[in-house]
């Protein structure tokens, strides 16, 4: 029953999201929108990043002998 629930979920959440990406119609957006919408990989991109690299276990700040540091900027 368990599984059946996960697989069931998972169909569900794959196509409300498919459905969003298909079937919008791109001739919608403006081309300042378009534009916009450009950086927003470069703008999520350093959000998910910095909490891991910079931030422990517990919310605080790693200190710069941290290897996560170095790893990062490599």
């Amino acid at each position: 029953m368990s599984w059946l629930s996960v697989i069931i979920a998972g169909m569900l959440t794959y196509l409300t999201r498919t459905t969003m990406v298909t079937l919008i119609n791109r001739n919608i957006l403006s081309d300042k929108i378009k534009q916009v919408l450009s950086y927003v990989p470069a703008a999520v991109f350093p959000a998910i990043i910095f909490p891991a690299v910079f931030l422990n276990d517990y919310g605080n700040l790693v200190e710069l002998s941290n290897p996560k540091i170095y790893g990062a900027t490599v």
